[in-house]
Formats: structure tokens, sequence, C-alpha cells
């Protein structure tokens, strides 16, 4: 905006200059209305008509100016302009806009978070007089306005004043923590800010209610503070006042997050940032998207999306040190500090009853550098509440290293400072750290009266959460109250009144009420968020297992330190412990699998219940096997082998394991490439050509940043340590993986400058005796079962493409098959007519009298409903899903091979809680031998010679070795040339074409 002349401004040429701003306001551009609001002042205050009178339209620019600066935190200059008008005010002495300017001032000072604050307040006690002794009743308030702003000011300046005086007050109380007096001035200040007063004190009006709102919210009175906002909420204009809707969006959020509606919350502080993003678009001021962006970071951090909120924090860590405010820099590298633990521990609910020392040990190898014990720093926030929590963030943060004197030192500062709060919510949270810190305190010197006090508390605490609703702080607090019953679990001493039959009864109350309120913190997410952010809740099964890695670990350090003569006697009873352990744990996964996909069928798992002495010596001399057990805070790792079972617990996180594997899909899934560019579609040299090119640049990328995070996965599991010194009979490896290691191609890993498949022949089992008894072979010809599915469909709103390459797979495998004098049952869509369809009914008969299966097409998966995901079937266009509840009743104990060419057929659910359920298990559990599939797609062209490959070595070597022969074949480029892929060049070696194919269930050779 620029105005005729500086000498003289006119209200005329303001009005108009406001009317540009207000434009560009309603149009959602707060940048440039903010900018012509500093335009009109600074032409004012250096105009020779300045101020010759009380003027309510600059008042409206000074209100307006100072809003838009703190929405864009442009402080300094807001500052500026604002404290050269008030000096400009009084020397010309119109004491009322020099108030109203100093008012405004104090609102700017409180929002950055500094103590001018209370120096501009005190300012005005010539006015105003000591607030300080003020008597805070409404009637007290009412008799002193009667002798305030008495200099040189009307009636309506003072309303006006008293507007903008009571906002400040209440919004200065909240700043220090007393919500209390905050509210009952912000409620007298409504009074003024009534319609038959001056629109420029009408304008506070939506201001005050909002900071009525905040301060019922941070005093822990939520059920008034949601009725404060859905009042406000019909009071402005979204389109109009997107910086009013920012503020309801923030203080909504944060109630949603209060009460566990996550998923609400969520979704709510990603519309701020959305909307600041919006507003700023042509502004070099970037604090109110770079604040909002920090507050959505700091959710995500609490649904364990650690790896997009550390993506989130890198551009405002940047702008933070740009701008040289040393307090954001604290802010953010405390946020990234926080990402960083939580990927790899937990933070925010810290460790079970773990074994603490040996903990301790493990962070111990772990040197923390200079700089980042200066993001332990604390913070300084301008909101009371968000300081509090700030120093919260850092005690879990020291709790997590296990440092219990410097948690303790933050406690009595926590109290010291913050104690004197009229605040529920933080009166509450201060009781919920002591009573944690004393737990802590009590498992590491294991004093049980330090968990008794810590006992108490917690259930003082939860009876009052539960009134509060606050259900994330519920569940942890009761998770604390398990842990202190267990403590007392065979007491001996009567020191405590507490019974061991009360202990059984609370514990199973606690636990069953806690499974609730995780489903009900969870459910409000999305489907994937909710998997998320269940990585590191503890279910009751796994503490208990938890437990039991804890004296693992107790029996075998016993080992070192006990009598020479009695170290064989424990470390056989170590062994045996362990042993039944395992088979304690793979009981558990039968009875969660047949639950999952609700079967009826009995389980026939006749290799459970083997003695430790027939493990150890029925194994195979040649081979080993790797049992995984991820928790969220630790992984259980035990081998076995020929007179070999041992252990070791590698203390990497849930969430951090979940975030490696998933960067590694991410790759995958960056090369584009599909099943459906098949045979046909590479007819034409010249768009093969093309192709070729363009994938061996992305193949060539993808090989160099999966072997990076290949190793370092491997770093996390402690591989190398795992296989270092294993005898040179070893030629194969038995994997049992976990959670999300079921999606991971452990053939990838980097071991001794090799590919682990280069080495070892590997395979993945379900159990650690996971050798099935093979019924007798038929004297009657093998019967196989060939399925191809070509055809598009859809299943709802699922659009399954056509697969035209499954013609060439279909016919390699069947012109097998004639060779081997196989039985077959083909069903394929229409490419020969004399040929069936694949109607579900139809393969589910074939299924059961099968000896070998092929089955080639697309797989689906509901997540939830496990047992509505399975194989996509279409039969003269009708689409049908063969379930895992179908598969899973069915007896596939005759089938001794299946090969599930479906796209992603290899893809595992993690179910929370841990427990994993697939189509490859499915059919293992039904009775099925082993298993063929794949963790993504991969394309026709190399697919087809893959399978061909693998059938050819099928026929002499046992079913690993068959595998392992063909995925060094396509590492050396040596796929067999089939005649469709004569004018095929591809370099097959990139691990994307190899990697991902895993044999299931029985290596031993199929006697075909």
């Amino acid at each position: 905006m620029s105005f005729n002349s500086f000498d003289k401004i006119d209200d005329e040429d303001i009005e108009k200059a406001i009317n540009i701003a207000e434009d560009q306001r309603s149009q959602g551009n707060l940048a440039k209305s903010y900018n012509v609001y500093c335009d009109i002042l600074i032409r004012y205050l250096i105009s020779h008509n300045f101020a010759t009178r009380f003027r309510a339209i600059i008042m409206i620019v000074i209100h307006s100016l100072a809003d838009l600066a703190i929405f864009f935190g442009d402080f300094e200059e807001a500052e500026d302009l604002l404290n050269a008008a008030t000096r400009k005010y009084q020397k010309v002495q119109h004491f009322s806009m020099a108030y109203f300017t100093k008012l405004k001032r104090i609102d700017l000072a409180i929002e950055r978070g500094e103590n001018l604050a209370e120096k501009l307040l005190r300012e005005l006690y010539p006015q105003i007089g000591d607030i300080e002794t003020l008597d805070i009743s409404p009637l007290g308030l009412i008799n002193w306005e009667k002798d305030c702003f008495q200099e040189q000011t009307k009636i309506q300046e003072r309303t006006v004043l008293f507007a903008y005086l009571y906002l400040a007050m209440g919004k200065l109380l909240s700043s220090l923590g007393q919500y209390g007096t905050a509210r009952v001035m912000l409620e007298r200040g409504l009074f003024h800010t009534g319609e038959t007063y001056p629109s420029i004190a009408r304008q506070a009006h939506i201001p005050m209610k909002f900071a009525i709102a905040a301060a019922c919210l941070e005093k822990g009175d939520l059920e008034l503070a949601q009725e404060k906002l859905d009042i406000i909420r019909t009071e402005f204009n979204e389109v109009e006042q997107p910086e009013a809707l920012v503020r309801w969006l923030e203080i909504y959020g944060k109630i949603h997050l209060l009460r566990g509606n996550l998923g609400q919350a969520l979704h709510n502080f990603q519309q701020v940032k959305q909307i600041c993003q919006y507003c700023c678009r042509d502004t070099t001021l970037p604090r109110s998207t770079l604040q909002a962006t920090i507050n959505l970071a700091n959710i995500l951090i609490s649904l364990n999306q650690t790896s997009l909120a550390q993506q989130y924090l890198v551009e405002p860590l940047e702008t933070a040190k740009i701008l040289k405010d040393s307090k954001l820099v604290r802010q953010i590298g405390l946020l990234i500090e926080l990402a960083k633990t939580r990927s790899s521990s937990l933070v925010e609910h810290p460790d079970t009853v773990s074994e603490m020392r040996g903990k301790r040990q493990n962070n111990a190898k772990k040197k923390i550098n200079q700089s980042e014990e200066d993001s332990f720093a604390i913070s300084y926030s301008s909101n009371y509440l968000a300081r509090f929590e700030d120093r919260v963030l850092n005690f879990y943060l020291f709790l997590s290293r296990l440092d219990l004197v410097r948690a303790n030192t933050l406690v009595s500062h926590i109290k010291e400072v913050f104690s004197l709060s009229d605040s529920n919510l933080i009166k509450i949270k201060i009781r919920i750290l002591e009573s944690t810190l004393s737990y802590y305190r009590g498992v590491e010197q294991n004093d049980i009266k330090a968990i008794y006090w810590a006992l108490l508390n917690f259930e003082e605490i939860s009876n009052e959460l539960y009134k509060l609703n606050l259900k994330q702080e519920l569940w942890q607090t009761q998770r604390f109250l398990i842990w202190c019953l267990s403590r007392f679990k065979n007491h001996k001493s009567q020191n405590f009144l507490i019974k061991q039959e009360e202990i059984k009864a609370k514990q199973e109350i606690l636990i069953k009420q806690n499974r609730q309120l995780l489903n009900e913190l969870s459910n409000s997410l999305s489907q994937e968020a909710q998997a998320i952010y269940l990585l590191n809740k503890w279910t009751s099964d796994e503490e208990s297992i938890a437990a039991n890695i804890n004296l693992l670990q107790k029996l075998h350090n016993k080992i070192e330190k006990s009598f020479i003569l009695l170290r064989p006697l424990r470390i056989w009873t170590t062994k045996l412990y362990l042993h039944d352990f395992l088979e304690g744990i793979e009981h558990y996964k039968d009875l969660v699998a047949k639950e999952t996909v609700q079967t009826n069928k009995s389980s026939d798992n006749k290799s459970l219940g083997k003695s430790l002495f027939l493990r150890l010596i029925t194994h195979p001399r040649d081979r080993i096997t790797l049992f995984f057990l991820v928790l969220p805070d630790r992984i259980l790792v035990v081998r076995i082998g020929w007179l070999l079972l041992d252990f070791r617990v590698i203390y990497t996180g849930r969430v951090k394991l979940r975030q490696l594997v998933q960067q590694w899909h991410e790759k995958v899934h960056s090369t584009n490439y599909k099943r459906n560019f098949t045979l046909e579609s590479a007819s034409s040299n010249e768009i093969n050509q093309d192709r070729d090119f363009e994938t061996d640049s992305i193949m060539d990328d993808f090989k160099n940043s999966s072997e990076e995070i290949s190793q370092e996965i491997a770093e996390a599991l402690d591989f190398s340590a795992l296989l270092n010194d294993l005898p040179s009979r070893i030629k194969a490896i038995t994997i049992i993986p976990d959670d999300i290691l079921h999606g991971f191609p452990f053939a990838t890993i980097i071991h001794q400058d090799k590919y682990l498949i280069e080495n070892y022949s590997l395979s993945i089992a379900y159990q650690t005796n996971n050798i099935k008894i093979s019924p007798p072979i038929s004297s009657k010809p093998e019967k196989a079962l060939v399925v191809g599915v070509s055809q598009p469909g859809n299943l709802g709103d699922r659009h399954f493409s056509a697969l035209p390459g499954v013609e060439s797979e279909i016919k390699l495998i069947s012109n097998l098959l004639d060779r081997l004098h196989f039985s077959k049952d083909i069903f394929k869509n229409h490419f020969q007519q004399s040929k069936q369809e694949p109607t579900k009914q139809a393969v589910i008969d074939a299924l059961s009298q099968a000896t070998l299966v092929h089955i080639a097409c697309h797989g689906v998966f509901e997540y939830n409903r496990p047992d509505q995901s399975g194989l996509v079937l279409v039969a003269n266009s009708e689409v049908e899903v063969l379930s895992l509840k179908e598969l899973s009743n069915l007896d596939l104990r005759k089938l001794r091979h299946a090969t599930l060419s479906s796209c992603w057929s290899a893809d595992h659910f993690v179910l929370p809680g841990r427990w994993i359920i697939s189509v490859p298990e499915t059919f293992w559990r039904s009775g099925t031998q082993s298993i063929l599939g794949c963790l993504w797609q991969v394309s026709d062209k190399v697919a087809v010679p893959f399978m061909a490959d693998f059938y050819k070595n099928l026929q002499k070597y046992p079913r690993d070795k068959a595998l392992q022969m063909t995925q060094i074949k396509c590492l050396q480029n040596k796929l067999p040339k089939l005649s469709n892929f004569q004018n095929i060049k591809n370099d097959t070696s990139s691990p994307f074409f190899w990697a991902g194919f895993n044999l299931y269930g029985d290596y031993t050779k199929l006697n075909l």
C-alpha cells in the first residue's frame, strides 16, 4: 500500500488501506494483509498529522497488526513499531492511545514468552493500581475499575482499554499457571466486549473466549473447555478469519489428545499446518508454519511416527538457526532427540520390569557427545503447560537412559517451579512423575518399600485420572500398577497389607481394563497409524514374555559366578528353561493363529513336546536355526543347532526395527516395477530397450541404497556375532522371524563381503521344531493343481489389473509337470476353451487332493480382517477371494509343495500384540510341507525364468538349496533364456529380482 503524501494522511486514506488489508485477510492471504497494516502504521508514524486526536481507526490498525504479528511470530519488528507508536503518543500526551498500544505490546510479549509483559504492566500501575493486591472477585473488579484510567480518558475509551487490559491480565495469569484467577479476569473482560460497546472493544470478544477455553483446558476442565469452543465456533467465519480457525483447531486438538482421541487430534494439527502454509504462502515470515510443524511433529512422536516427525523437523531446525532463536533451536532439538530415543526404546512409556543393569551396560557403550547432551537442555515456551511438558519429556529421556540421579533432580525442579499452579493436569502429572521415579528406584535398589509407596500412589492417581477422562495417562498408570503388584507376588514380608489372592484379582482386572483402554486409544486412528501406534504398547502377554526373558538373563549371569563344578548343572538348567520357553511361545502362536482366522479345526502340531535332549541331538549338523522374538524395547535371538542352544538379548526397539524395514520396502516401491510388465508388453525391441535402460539406472540406485539399509538392519540384529563363531560345517540357516522381520529379505545381508545367500541356503520357519511328519508317498500318480488368473476385476473399491504374463507361466509349469508324469487340474481364464475357469469352489475341491500346487494371481489383504484376506480368483468376470479362514479349514497334509506366484504372496499381517499371520503360514498350518512366496512384485520377465530354474533344481536338490542356486544364478545374470526372453538383456543382479523369494516350511528334498 502506498499513500500520495506522507505529510498528511486522512481517515479516508487509512480506511481504503484497511479495506485492502481486510480483503486480503478474507482471501486467506494473511501475509499481504499484515504487510498493509505495517505499511499503514509506518506511514502514519512519520506523518505530520500523527495523533491529533483519539482515533478508533488507528486502534484497528494497531490491533490487527499485533494479532497478525503473533500469528506470524514477527515479534521484534512489531514490538519496534508499537514501541515507537507508544513513545509518540506519550510525547503528544494522547494517553488513551498510548495505553492501548502498550496493552497490545503486553499481548505480544506474553505470546513471545518474555518477562517484558510484566514490566510493561507495571508501567501502567499509576493508572490501574498495584494489581498484585487486587480483590479478584466480581464486586472487587467492579470497584477497581472506578479508579482506573482516570487521566484524560473518556468513558468509551476506558471501555476499550478495560477489554484489552482484562485480556492481557488473563493471558498473563494463564502464562503463570494461575488459571482460576485468569478465568475470572477474562470473564469480567467479556462484559466490556458487548454489542453496545465500540467495535474495537468487540474485536477482543473472540480472543477473550479463546483465552477462557485455553485456561479451562490447561486447568483440566476439559468438558467446560469443549463447551466454550463449541460456542466460539458459531461466532467466527473460518474463511474470513483463518487465524481464528487455527486457534480453534489447536485448542480442540489438545482436548482430543488429552482424552485419547488420537486420530482426531492428529487430523486437527494436520489441518493447522495446512492452513498456516496457505496463509503464509507470500511471506518470508516462517514462524506460524514453523510452530505448526513443530506441534504436528510432537503429535507424530507420541503416535510412534518418529521417522516422519524427524523429517518434518529438519527444515524448522535450520530456520530456527537462521533466525538465531536459541530457545526454538533447543525446543526442536529436544523433539528430535525424543524421536530418536523413542524409535529405539520407550520414552513416554518407559521400560517394563526389564533387566535394568543389563540394559545400562548396553547403553553405556554409547558415549553421549556434548551436542547430544545439549539437546537435553530445557526449552522455554510461552505457554505454561507447554513449559511443564517440556520438562516432563526431559524426565522420560533421562529415565530412558536410566539416569535416575538427573531424573530425580528434574522432578525436584518441576515441583519447585510448577507446584503452585492450580492446574489439576499439572498436579496429577507431578504425582505420576514422583511415583514413576519411586518405582524405578525400588527396582534398581531392590527397595520394596519404594515400590509399595509407588503402588499406593498409582492406585489413587488412577481413580483421579478416570474422573478426568485422561485415557493415555490412565493406561500408563495402570500399567505401572500391574508391575508394582507383580513385585509383591510371593513376597514373604508381612509389613505390607496386601494378600496374594488380592494381587492376582487386581492384576486380572487391570489387564482387562488396559486392554479396553488401548483399544479405545487406537481405534480413532487410521489403520496404518493404529498399527504404528501399537508398536511400543505392551500387552499383558508381552510383559509376561519380558519377565521370562529377564529370568533367562539372571540364570545366564549366575553361570559365570557359580563354582566351576556347578556350572554344567546351571548351564543345563538355563537351556532347559529356554527350551520350555520356546515351546510355550510356539504353542501360544498356534492358539493365536487359530483364533485370528476363526478356524474350528483342531491343531495338529506333532513337533511340539519334544524334550530338550531330542532338540539338541536331532537338529541337522549342517544347519543353524535363528529364532527372533521382537518386543517393544528389545529383541530376543535364540540360536539352535546340533548340541547348541543359546540366546542373546539385543536392545533394539520395535519402532526402530519397523522404520528400517519400512525404508527397505520404500526402496522397492520407488522402482515402480509392476508384475504386469509382461512378456507381451516387451515384444517391441524399441520399447523394451528403453525400459531396460531406465531399469538399469533405477536398479543400480536400488542396489546401493538397499545394501546400506540391510547393513543397518544386520547391525541392529547383531547378525555378524550370530554367525562368526559357527563351525565351518554350517551351510544352511533356518530363520524364524517375528513381527516386521517377516517382511525383511534376510538374503540381502552382507556377511564376509558376500550376500548371505552366497554362503548359506536359507529357509523360513514358523517354529523351531518345524519338520512335519510327511505321509507316505502314494503309489498313485502325483496330483498337481495349477491355477492362473489373468483377467482384471473389481472387488468393492479395489481394482485388480490384468496379468497377461500368467499365460506363459502356466504353460511353462504345465509342461514341466507333464515331464514329471503328474496328473493335473488346471484352472485358468479362457486362454484355451477346454480349460476350467478358476472358481473358488473348484480350487478348494482340488486343493485337498493335490500334492503340488502352483497359483499365479493377485492377493488381497484386509487390515484387521485377516480371515477375509487371501488369493483373488476371477472366473467368468466374477471376483472371489479364497480367504485365510477358508484355507485354514482345509486339510492340506497331502500337499508337499505350493508355489504362490501371487502379488505380495508372502506379505504378513503384523497384528496388535506382535503376532503375525499370512498366506504361507496358513498353508503351512493346514499341513503343507513347503511354500515358495515373494515379498513383493517381480516382473514376469524375471519371475517366469526364475520359476523355471527353481523347478529344475527342485528335481535334484533340497528345497532351500534349489532356491539358493536359482537366486545365485539371478545374481550372476545366468537365468535360463526362454524363447520369449531371447531379446531381453536385463541385469538381474539387483536384490530386487531375487531377494524377495522365500521358502517357508520344509527345506528337505522334494521327491518328484
